[in-house]
């Protein structure tokens, strides 16, 4: 047990653990965690899930998978095939994705790649574990501001980069704001 207290310490990812060890504190609760459903290239297998899994960059623990409780237009657009959930309440499907929890290093990476809150903004919204069908909060980045030509393209209840769509994500760096897509 005292080996894997010291390894807690040393990969700073002392989460909640009930665990009570004689004659050293309880650590619950020391890190504030948040849940995050992501829908797109943060999902396994998906071309940014690297990200989530980069210890460097914090802490996230996959929680499983879910469905928006909300309907929103999922859609593909941009030269880079960029999947966007479109902030338009009850338009479109219920979008499949996973959730994680996070920690506040982890978050601000997030932040960080979509970048929250000039492009997508990130909104607490419900979802629906698929295993337990308990409905959770969750952070979900949405893109408000867009061009109303993009309700016109098709919508999709979940994505996967190399979907029957065709429409394969390419990593971009010059994507800084709406007018782009």
């Amino acid at each position: 047990m005292l080996l894997n207290l010291c390894r807690i310490f040393l990969q700073g990812t002392i989460t909640h653990t009930n665990e009570t060890l004689i004659g050293f504190p309880t650590f619950s609760n020391t890190m504030p965690l948040h849940r995050v459903f992501v829908y797109g290239t943060l999902k396994k297998g998906e071309p940014n899930y690297g990200l989530i899994t980069n210890k460097k960059n914090g802490y996230a623990e996959f929680v499983g998978s879910a469905k928006t409780a909300d309907q929103w237009p999922l859609v593909i657009a941009s030269k880079y095939n960029i999947p966007f959930i479109l902030y338009v309440e009850g338009k479109g499907n219920t979008i499949c994705g996973e959730v994680y929890e996070v920690d506040d290093e982890k978050m601000i990476s997030l932040d960080e790649l979509e970048l929250h809150p000039n492009f997508y903004e990130r909104i607490e919204r419900d979802v629906t574990l698929d295993e337990s069908g308990k409905t959770v909060s969750c952070w979900i980045y949405f893109l408000k501001k867009f061009k109303s030509e993009m309700l016109n393209l098709p919508y999709y209840n979940t994505y996967s980069s190399y979907g029957s769509h065709g429409l394969q994500y390419i990593k971009g760096e010059d994507l800084n704001n709406y007018e782009d897509i």
